[in-house]
């Protein structure tokens, strides 16, 4: 009997893994596959998309409008952009709306103020850490940097919560990168 129970939870426990690896809430996945039964909890997340971020794809022009009021806190300012955003690529119309709204060369990389909106709720990553400047997304923090920020967060006694920080648009047209000035989260 006790095998038969330790074989069940193994089993459940890898709809959880398997959850996981698709974008799931591993923990419900692991509940339902305990009261459904893994062999159908798996074939239940098989019919469900894949929501993994390996698989995402954003939907293009999408305006994310900025809701944040205020900003729990600005990181200090280093002079010293060691990080760079991630999927960018897919917000080159809202960075061109944002250059065209810079009076200087964007190639010099004005310094805007960049609000970090942790989406623990993102379906994809539920460390991700979405940037907004002039109130349009403008990428994410990489998987390495969100968890960093997530962890320096939790060092500081707060929630996971809206901060700012300076941020630089550079390069042109249809090629644009942004920069924070944060210290590398480790």
């Amino acid at each position: 009997m006790s095998a038969f129970i330790g074989v069940y939870a193994a089993l459940c426990f890898c709809v959880a893994l398997l959850a996981w690896f698709r974008g799931r809430s591993a923990f419900k996945w692991f509940v339902s596959s305990l009261l459904l039964t893994p062999l159908l909890s798996i074939v239940l997340l098989l019919a469900k998309a894949n929501n993994s971020v390996r698989h995402a794809h954003p939907v293009l022009g999408a305006d994310v409008v900025n809701s944040i009021s205020t900003p729990l806190f600005t990181w200090p300012k280093r002079d010293e952009y060691a990080i760079e955003l991630i999927g960018v690529e897919f917000y080159q119309a809202e960075l061109q709306r944002i250059s065209d709204k810079l009076l200087d060369d964007p190639s010099a990389g004005t310094v805007l103020t960049a609000i970090l909106v942790p989406e623990d709720s993102n379906r994809h990553d539920d460390t991700a850490v979405r940037v907004e400047i002039e109130g349009l997304t403008v990428g994410y923090l990489s998987l390495a940097d969100s968890k960093g920020y997530g962890r320096r967060m939790t060092k500081l006694r707060q929630k996971l919560a809206p901060t700012a920080c300076a941020a630089k648009v550079l390069g042109k047209s249809n090629r644009f990168r942004v920069k924070l000035d944060i210290k590398q989260f480790n």
